[in-house]
């Protein structure tokens, strides 16, 4: 870490890149999230207010799972487990074919140089 100065400025350089840019950063992530937090609270006194109109705020609200929907995402990550499984061990049976391969072509290419000799 060095310090450059230019006149009356002094700025830290870390690898290249300045240290505030972090500040920055953190700032445009402060200000968003004040606008989200702003946006629901606007949209939450709204349904409140009226909760027929503004019904499609519902789907923003956190409900608990029946036991059947419980069952269905458990069911759900078996099968994605299960296929996960199969991507692997079709993945390992593809890296020992093209292995396969290569042995097959070396071998060949060794029974040539035998004949022409």
């Amino acid at each position: 870490m060095e310090k450059i100065k230019s006149g009356e400025e002094v700025k830290t350089v870390v690898n290249g890149g300045y240290l505030d840019i972090g500040l920055n950063d953190t700032m445009n992530d402060l200000f968003v999230n004040f606008l989200g937090a702003y946006s629901f609270s606007i949209i939450g006194w709204l349904y409140i207010k009226n909760r027929d109109k503004y019904k499609f705020a519902e789907n923003f609200m956190p409900t608990r799972k029946t036991e059947e929907e419980i069952r269905e995402t458990q069911a759900e990550i078996a099968r994605m487990e299960q296929i996960l499984q199969l991507k692997k061990k079709r993945k390992k049976v593809a890296k020992l074919i093209q292995k396969a391969d290569r042995e097959n072509q070396k071998y060949n290419k060794k029974r040539k140089e035998n004949k022409n000799k």
